[in-house]
């Protein structure tokens, strides 16, 4: 009998051991299983910015890099030029979907290119959206001395008079004009759309008496506001700007209209969500940071946090209005 006990003992102390082994081995792969990327970045991140150096999306993006590199990521931005940004675009696109490569870009002028051809897909099958940190809302303006005084009677003038209304912009076909001609469709407006090649030349138009109206984005309005060169007239926002406070938007004048830009970071589409979450936390750490809100307020810039989930939510429903005014302007030509 004494040996049958110690038999039992030890055949169940075996059962025990591995059954105890066997419960370790699977917490130990589910804590894997829970965060595969625990180690997430390894390596240095490429952020690109898909225009030259000194510009908008580079003065924007480089605050975010700077703040990720004193919380101790290595990144390194690089301006890939060319093509209106897609050059850059296709950069990342092509790029291993891993979460070392990033881009600083507008989803709204993706649609314009991938509509005409210029890109391979729409923005959302290219792109998966990671945080938005600044709206650059379309701004309409008029010259200081201008005989309109408010937007509403920019309006009437181009009810009253079809094809007067001339509207000044840059570029010829792309989201500037395809964002003005579908406004003032919408308002039932006839205009004449003068393109230029750069926004001083488009500000100057209105200055000089060559156009009526010219439309711009917040930034670009408030610099020139400030130095007495133009005076908005609305903005194409939901919310008035602090720093055009006595600016109307075209919302709460009774037109249900916005327009502008979505500066935000994106990977490639195929790019983990577990990923995504940790770089979305990096850059809204960066964001939430009062030297990075101090220097987009320096630049006039409206700083406006979007997590992945909410950014992606707007840019679907603000991409088919997009895509569809671009489809109208074409059917027009």
């Amino acid at each position: 009998m004494i040996k049958i006990v110690k038999k039992t003992s030890l055949l169940m102390l075996c059962v025990v051991l591995v059954l105890v082994c066997f419960t370790a081995c699977n917490k130990s792969e589910g804590e894997v299983a829970a965060d595969p990327y625990a180690a997430y970045p390894e390596k240095s991140l490429t952020l690109v910015v898909p225009y030259a150096a000194g510009g908008e999306s580079d003065t924007i993006a480089r605050p975010i890099a700077q703040y990720m590199k004193n919380a101790g990521y290595t990144v390194v931005v690089q301006n890939i030029t060319g093509a209106s940004g897609n050059i850059g675009v296709m950069e990342v696109y092509n790029a291993k979907p891993d979460g070392y490569t990033f881009i600083l870009h507008m989803p709204e002028s993706m649609e314009i290119y991938a509509q005409g051809g210029d890109l391979p897909a729409h923005p959302l099958d290219m792109m998966k959206m990671v945080a938005n940190v600044v709206l650059d809302s379309g701004v309409i303006n008029v010259a200081p001395d201008s005989k309109f005084k408010t937007f509403e009677e920019v309006i009437e003038y181009g009810k009253a008079h079809p094809g007067e209304l001339k509207v000044a912009s840059t570029g010829t076909m792309g989201y500037n004009q395809v964002s003005v001609e579908s406004l003032y469709g919408d308002l039932g407006v006839e205009i004449t759309y003068v393109p230029y090649e750069s926004a001083s030349k488009a500000k100057a138009a209105i200055m000089g008496g060559h156009a009526d109206v010219y439309h711009c984005y917040l930034s670009s309005a408030v610099h020139a506001a400030k130095n007495g060169e133009v005076r908005p007239v609305a903005i194409g926002a939901k919310e008035r700007f602090h720093l055009l406070p006595d600016v109307p938007t075209l919302v709460e004048m009774g037109h249900d209209l916005t327009w502008g830009f979505h500066r935000c970071f994106m990977v490639p589409k195929d790019t983990p969500d577990e990923i995504v979450a940790k770089m979305e936390e990096a850059i809204q750490a960066a964001f939430d940071d009062e030297n990075v809100i101090k220097t987009y307020s320096d630049l006039n810039l409206n700083a406006y946090w979007l997590d992945s989930e909410g950014l992606t939510k707007e840019i679907e429903e603000i991409l088919p209005k997009v895509g569809k005014a671009y489809k109208d302007l074409m059917a027009k030509q």
